[in-house]
């Protein structure tokens, strides 16, 4: 795989790979940094339609990134690697929301134990109070009641924010909801042995008529 470089277009960027080029044509400013340009070619169809493309992109971190600076001048992108491991820290934990959403949904314990800690707890306020429930408990009541899906539910999932401060930290924001109660949560994940856990989850409730 070659590093990305100028094509004699000013507009764009490519690299090669395979014996076939993938080529993106960003905004002018993007090229100033090129994270538009990484950002964005995983989502063309070009880079779709290459399997052997697709798998090097993946092993991307370990290449040396250039960017054409001037005529026959090149940078070091060291900026790129962190945007590229905070790109696939994004991937994970949206993986990890959508498991979440689709457990709370279909009433699967499992699901919602693979992510979150075992040391996690639900907290909200209730009458002027804080209060906690323990992972374990949530997910008894989880087991024992019925699912939104078995109950014919429809899903209001929407994720509003996902905000990463870390290689380890990051917070979600989204919607959801067991009708007639709409939930806003917001999700404090940690990453833990390797993968994206919820260490909190704080909510709110809304009861609709």
């Amino acid at each position: 795989m070659s590093i990305p470089s100028r094509s004699n277009s000013v507009d764009r960027w490519c690299f090669s790979s395979a014996g076939k080029t993938v080529e993106y044509f960003p905004p002018r400013q993007s090229l100033d940094n090129g994270i538009d340009w990484l950002r964005a070619v995983p989502k063309k169809s070009s880079y779709d339609c290459f399997p052997k493309a697709r798998e090097e992109w993946r092993r991307i971190s370990s290449i040396t990134l250039m960017r054409v600076c001037g005529e026959g001048s090149y940078d070091s992108m060291s900026a790129l690697k962190a945007e590229i491991h905070m790109s696939d820290d994004i991937v994970a934990i949206e993986t990890a929301v959508k498991t979440y959403l689709d457990g709370l949904y279909e009433g699967d314990a499992q699901k919602l134990a693979a992510v979150f800690h075992p040391t996690s707890a639900l907290t909200w306020e209730q009458e002027g109070a804080l209060t906690p429930l323990p992972r374990d408990e949530w997910l008894k009541l989880v087991r024992d009641r019925p699912s939104p899906k078995a109950k014919g539910l429809a899903r209001h999932d929407e994720i509003l924010q996902i905000d990463q401060s870390s290689p380890t930290t990051a917070f979600v924001k989204l919607k959801c909801a067991i009708p007639p109660r709409f939930f806003t949560d917001y999700l404090c994940f940690l990453k833990v042995d390797g993968r994206w856990q919820i260490a909190q989850k704080v909510f709110s409730i809304e009861t609709r008529n």
